[in-house]
């Protein structure tokens, strides 16, 4: 009864949020790719240093915000600065296991919801962590829909117009403990390289409370992106989470996170505008 009780509401936040995202990305692409879901893809490992974990679990603890929701701003931030847009949805997994449709229904039950982003270029990084923690918690307390019921919401993004609302997704996961088996072999959790990719850029971290480091993946979609361009995207990523956490007070939009091989990868990304001005652009003034 309470679930019903709150549909009216968890409507409404949905409508709300999607009404203004923009739903395509240029993001710095080699090719142009105009493909919707699964295609061939390839996944990518890197990793952030270990000093850069230790600052990010230091920051998270001393906010007391989720290490989700660092890590996610720093991806939408870097996703803004691409694309130069400040209203867009990042895809985020969604356990449905709670739901008493489904208490008899054995599997993991992940579903991909759009988490609406808004990227304010002067705000500093504490200011944006802050918001995004908060519309976490607005978005998994209204996840009693599902995500083609929250897709009807918005007429230009409802089932059958062909639009998906993100392009890519964000993913943090814990690392399960070993599995022991009586032939003494042992499994353990890893994301896997299924050749295929089902969005242009996802992103996983994996954390443990044991590892220095914490363990990153990229899958992407080989119909866009060539293995250097996404080299480069991770690097951008390691670099700007660094300087984020180490300047939190900062505007956003003033982090250079331009390396000297960017001018190789500029020449490389043909349907992408990739100039000095998206890596080091400041915000505009008020």
């Amino acid at each position: 009864q309470q679930r019903q009780q709150a549909l009216p509401a968890h409507r409404e936040f949905w409508q709300e949020q999607l009404a203004a995202i923009n739903t395509t990305l240029e993001l710095p692409t080699d090719r142009s790719s105009q493909i919707v879901g699964p295609s061939a893809g390839r996944l990518s490992e890197f990793c952030l240093p270990a000093a850069t974990t230790a600052r990010v679990r230091q920051f998270a603890a001393s906010r007391e915000v989720t290490l989700h929701s660092v890590l996610i701003t720093a991806w939408q931030i870097l996703l803004q600065r691409y694309a130069d847009e400040s209203d867009f949805a990042v895809g985020v997994p969604m356990s449905r296991r709670g739901d008493a449709g489904f208490l008899n229904t054995v599997g993991f039950l992940i579903e991909a919801l759009p988490f609406p982003c808004h990227v304010d270029v002067r705000a500093s990084f504490e200011q944006q962590v802050q918001h995004t923690d908060t519309t976490f918690r607005q978005v998994a307390a209204a996840s009693t829909l599902s995500v083609s019921d929250i897709l009807a919401l918005v007429p230009r993004l409802a089932p059958g117009t062909g639009r998906v609302p993100y392009q890519t997704m964000f993913v943090l996961q814990g690392e399960f403990p070993p599995l022991l088996f009586g032939d003494a072999a042992t499994t353990v959790s890893h994301v896997s390289d299924l050749g295929a990719a089902k969005f242009d850029l996802t992103l996983f971290v994996t954390h443990s409370r044991t590892a220095r480091e914490l363990s990153c993946q990229l899958e992407y979609r080989t119909s866009a992106f060539n293995d250097a361009t996404v080299r480069r995207i991770q690097q951008h990523w390691v670099t700007l989470v660094d300087q984020l956490v180490r300047q939190p007070h900062e505007p956003v939009g003033t982090q250079n996170f331009s390396g000297p091989s960017d001018d190789r990868v500029r020449q490389r990304c043909h349907h992408h505008d990739w100039t000095e001005s998206s890596l080091t652009r400041q915000p505009a003034a008020t």
